[in-house]
């Protein structure tokens, strides 16, 4: 006898399950938006991409330039977004450089799906943290007293990790790849976000704070945004949730996307009477 499939998980089908018919809002770059768009259609929900930042290059890359010609005298290149991974990538091609080259120095990423951006360079991670926050990766470098470090980021990147790694000994090199500016929601976006939503899921503290800055004016948007359920993708941006004087949010176990939307289901799977406690 043939053995019979495995009975699909009713929650997994699509259309079905805790978030089917939630109207949930992506505070998300529009460029980076896209996986978890399908995931969340994919599970039945009508996502709505509200980005309220650009990410804009930093109008001057020569020294990204001149240090990418110099790779190999550093030990480490540290990469702590997406955005930074793509920025450095586009230099990298742009220099004419094949990824066959790019095996000195070590690199580390802050978390999985930067890791994955790194791999689409053709390189494997050398060291990823277990915890995906910045300063988690200064513990898992090692000796690195002496050593050179190279770290390009946002100009509004925190000062955590360069602190640490320099009170660890290391000679760091920090870039400024790029900066975040707030980008205004359309009269459409306002009108859907008063309509009422069920959830708004944030994936960064520069994000919380544009959203904020983007209701201004808008009180019927603004007061749709506080009767939804907030979720963050780490503590880093439950705290400018925290900062920016907005209801209790549900942070992420762990601060990828993968768990950000399984928290989100757990949380609607509850009974509607606890789902607010």
């Amino acid at each position: 006898l043939l053995a019979q499939p495995p009975a699909a998980d009713p929650d997994r089908l699509p259309g079905r399950g805790p978030v089917a018919g939630k109207r949930i809002v992506l505070a998300r770059p529009q460029e980076q938006a896209q996986e978890v768009v399908d995931r969340l259609a994919a599970l039945g929900a009508e996502p709505l991409v509200m980005s309220t930042i650009r990410i804009v290059p930093s109008s001057d890359l020569q020294p990204l330039d001149q240090a990418i010609a110099h790779l190999a005298t550093y030990d480490w290149l540290v990469f702590t977004s997406i955005n930074a991974v793509k920025l450095f990538s586009d230099r990298w091609h742009a220099a004419g450089l094949p990824a066959n080259e790019l095996s000195q120095p070590a690199i580390a990423a802050v978390g999985p799906a930067t890791a994955a951006a790194v791999r689409q360079l053709g390189v494997e991670p050398a060291f990823v943290p277990t915890y995906y926050r910045a300063e988690a990766i200064s513990s898992g470098l090692g000796d690195i007293a002496g050593r050179r470090i190279l770290l390009p980021q946002a100009a509004a990147a925190r000062p955590t990790l360069v602190q640490a790694l320099r009170a660890q000994g290391a000679e760091v090199d920090t870039i400024t790849l790029y900066t975040t500016e707030p980008a205004p929601l359309t009269p459409t976006q306002l009108d859907e976000l008063a309509s009422g939503v069920d959830a708004i899921l944030f994936t960064s503290g520069s994000a919380v704070a544009s959203f904020v800055q983007a209701l201004a004016g808008h009180p019927s948007a603004a007061a749709a945004a506080r009767q939804a359920q907030l979720f963050c993708i780490g503590p880093v941006t439950a705290a400018a949730v925290e900062e920016a004087g907005l209801p209790t949010t549900i942070v992420a176990g762990e601060a990828t996307i993968d768990e950000l939307i399984d928290t989100l289901c757990r949380h609607f799977a509850q009974p509607k009477d606890s789902q607010h406690g």
